[in-house]
């Protein structure tokens, strides 16, 4: 009886600049190098399909000709109806703290009323806002290309992140650092770090990015309910099944005003710093942290 040697598995990573507007990057593990390469490509083509649904940029995708419309029923993809219908019920469930539009300075007026209506592959658009599905379509491509991937005979293990969008599937687990939003440099100092296994995370904050006016600190981040600067919270990292759900929890919790609107449902794990500079985190946090340990 021959006894052949067993094959080593093929590891693949790929960073490429300037996708969706930001950076992606692809690790894999296969079982082979062909494999590999056409898991990258997938990857790839999936990303450039999505980007013609969901760009908010280009005027020749199916979201800015659906935004072109209003109070008409359309006919749209199976993907645009996923995102909107998804869209729409969090912003119902989050009471206005997630809120698909681009306009700051008119969200207070329409935290409360419904952008649009799905209903199996017909829309309605109900607004004459600029919509946005940034803080949520980002994270359904992630998925999509997740999908993707697995479906290739020989993918053991996926990880794409694209701009902090990060998904793991497959074989071991992600390393997941969060750094201290109040240091000079992301690497000086770790506020805390975890291992994601099967699951997705995302992290939201205005520390880093915003403005000081008139000795105050300004977040990028505006609570859709006030259209003021979200300041009670610095950074949250959200660890959930899908990049979708992680995605839409991190702009949840970032414009939380007082730590009872820092409660998730079953399943959500956050760390989440404070203003003050005071790290909280909750029970699901704890215990992925606890089997990362092991």
């Amino acid at each position: 009886m021959l006894n052949w040697p067993l094959r080593r598995p093929y590891d693949f990573h790929a960073g490429y600049e300037g996708v969706l507007g930001t950076s992606l990057d692809i690790h894999l593990r296969t079982d082979s190098k062909a494999i590999a390469d056409a898991a990258n490509r997938m990857i790839l083509d999936e990303i450039d399909r999505l980007e013609l649904i969901f760009s908010a940029f280009r005027a020749d995708s199916e979201f800015s000709r659906f935004q072109a419309t209003h109070e008409e029923w359309i006919e749209v993809s199976l993907e645009l109806a996923t995102v909107l219908k998804a869209a729409e019920e969090w912003r119902e469930r989050s009471g206005g703290r997630f809120l698909p539009i681009a306009s700051r300075s008119h969200q207070p007026q329409v935290a409360g009323t419904p952008l649009w209506e799905v209903s199996g592959n017909l829309a309605r658009r109900l607004t004459t806002m600029t919509g946005s599905l940034n803080a949520i379509a980002k994270g359904f491509i992630v998925d999509q290309c997740i999908d993707r991937a697995q479906s290739l005979m020989g993918v053991q293990r996926v990880v794409i992140n694209i701009g902090g969008d990060l998904r793991h599937s497959g074989q071991g687990g992600a390393t997941v650092t969060v750094t201290d939003p109040f240091s000079d440099a992301e690497n000086q100092s770790r506020a805390s770090d975890t291992v994601i296994r099967n699951a997705a995370v995302a992290t939201s904050g205005g520390q880093r990015r915003g403005q000081m006016i008139d000795g105050q600190w300004h977040s990028h981040i505006i609570d859709p309910r006030s259209g003021k600067s979200a300041l009670f919270v610095s950074s949250v990292t959200v660890v959930a099944q899908s990049a979708m759900l992680a995605d839409v929890w991190s702009t949840v919790l970032s414009v939380a005003s007082n730590k009872k609107e820092l409660e998730s449902e079953p399943g959500i794990a956050y760390f989440v710093t404070l203003s003050s500079g005071q790290n909280l985190s909750n029970a699901e946090w704890t215990l992925l942290s606890q089997s990362g340990q092991r």
